[in-house]
């Protein structure tokens, strides 16, 4: 199975101040969704589970 992030986006973002969260809980999943901040500070443990909760969410939305 290839990796879920290419090689490519770990030169486009910003690899300190990004998020990644697998779309659906299908295998393999449909996506990739992710944040990224030029500010690493502004991902902190209260936006990472923000972050989170809404992945779930959409990831439940898109498997029913």
């Amino acid at each position: 199975m290839p990796p879920l992030i290419p090689e490519e986006l770990h030169n486009a973002v910003n690899m300190d101040g990004f998020l990644p969260h697998r779309c659906s809980q299908a295998s393999p999943p449909l996506g990739l969704l992710y944040a990224d901040c030029t500010d690493a500070g502004a991902l902190n443990e209260e936006n990472f589970f923000r972050f989170k909760k809404l992945t779930v969410e959409l990831s439940r939305t898109l498997s029913s």
